[in-house]
């Protein structure tokens, strides 16, 4: 069993601005939560070039890249795995990648969100061409 009686500090909570400086100061990501989604919490984490050890969750399809940036666990021998895991094959070693990163980012999202509304004006002009044609007005 771990003991994290002198190796683990629990900040509370901490303001947007500052919280950097945590991820920063942190050797691994810890989180079992499963309350809430994470996404941005584990992209930033992974920015500091931290790795994740996190309770696997469907909204870490695509950040989570297990062992390369972390370790997913279900239970507590799987967190005991995980943590021996990074501590002995993944610290400073951790791959982020401007890739990952980038497709998370707002240029990106923006970039979905444009596609979407081009899909859709061209689905609406493809209906009305076809409701006209049925109504014998083409």
């Amino acid at each position: 069993m771990i003991s994290v009686s002198v190796k683990v500090v629990f900040n509370g909570v901490v303001e947007g601005d500052r919280i950097e400086h945590y991820y920063e100061a942190g050797v691994i990501i810890v989180s079992a939560s499963v309350s809430r989604t994470h996404g941005l919490t584990y992209l930033a984490a992974l920015a500091s070039g931290r790795p994740l050890l996190v309770r696997n969750d469907s909204c870490l399809d695509g950040v989570l890249k297990h062992g390369a940036n972390g370790y997913g666990f279900d239970d507590g021998v799987g967190f005991e795995k995980g943590y021996r895991y990074i501590a002995d094959s993944l610290l400073d070693k951790v791959d982020v990648g401007e890739k990952e990163l980038w497709a998370f980012g707002q240029e990106h999202f923006a970039e979905r969100i444009e596609t979407v509304y081009k899909e859709t004006i061209v689905e609406k002009w493809r209906y009305k061409d076809i409701c006209s044609e049925l109504a014998g007005t083409a």
